[in-house]
């Protein structure tokens, strides 16, 4: 069984490194991405942000995974809230595009949580972030606050719309619009009711680290998002085609190899 999920995805590699190929301005990104892993190697042993500060992404800065592979990475973001399959599904493939498919497949190295910038522009990165008007966005939601202290799903999506406007982006992006459902259940966010309580989610936009109320699981992400209006974000508006189509097919090969290990998992 491993021995064919491995010569699939390989093959898969072989393929899609010729689109990686394509990417404008990939040699810079690469060069970039070799330049922070030796800054970070002398910072942390296991890959660990010391300023974690430094992190772009709010779920990475919050939970701080180790980063010098991918089974720990995939680890600590389990211990942090976010079910593993769904790792494999959404983090993997951009490990597979930032770090290529030799680190990637015959290291297992993980994601550098410092070097988020440019991977699939609107879809796995994106520039409208939260975290340079974080007082700003906690006002916000601080005057959306009931009386039980909570805010909605909703609340967090009105942010989102601030925070876009603020960085001169039209609509809020895909990368930023899948944030919502991750904000919301792992700071305790109830499907049911559609609330989440207001002072660990302004925790976690500050950079800490509330602790691990909720999980992030497949079921959760789909309600939440259902909560959430209509159109919603796609990555088909990533300016980048070449590294898009590259994103899809890492996770199509994803999502391919996870069931495939679940059916042999049955028959065993």
């Amino acid at each position: 069984m491993n021995s064919y999920i491995i010569f699939t995805i390989l093959a898969f590699a072989q393929v899609t490194n010729g689109f990686m190929q394509l990417s404008l301005g990939s040699s810079t990104k690469k060069s970039s991405s070799i330049m922070r892993q030796q800054i970070r190697s002398q910072d942390s042993a296991d890959g660990r942000v010391e300023n974690k500060d430094e992190i772009k992404c709010a779920f990475f800065r919050a939970i701080n995974p180790r980063t010098k592979t991918y089974k720990e990475f995939r680890e600590d973001l389990d211990k942090g809230g976010l079910d593993p399959e769904l790792t494999d599904v959404f983090g993997w493939p951009m490990v597979f595009i930032q770090q290529g498919p030799v680190k990637s497949l015959l290291f297992g190295a993980g994601l550098d949580t410092l070097d988020l910038d440019g991977w699939v522009e609107g879809v796995m990165s994106h520039k409208d972030l939260m975290w340079p008007y974080r007082a700003e966005v906690a006002e916000l939601l601080k005057a959306k606050e009931d009386k039980n202290g909570q805010i909605s799903a909703m609340d967090i999506w009105e942010a989102k719309k601030f925070t876009s406007t603020k960085h001169n982006i039209g609509t809020v992006t895909f990368a930023s619009f899948n944030e919502i459902p991750l904000i919301f259940l792992r700071n305790g966010g109830d499907v049911t009711s559609g609330k989440v309580n207001l002072e660990p989610v302004l925790q976690f936009l500050d950079g800490n680290d509330p602790g691990t109320l909720g999980r992030i699981t497949k079921d959760g992400l789909a309600k939440v998002t259902a909560m959430l209006p209509d159109p919603k974000p796609t990555p088909l508006s990533c300016p980048d085609k070449p590294q898009l189509i590259v994103w899809i097919l890492a996770t199509v090969a994803s999502i391919s190899s996870t069931a495939i290990k679940k059916l042999f998992a049955k028959a065993a």
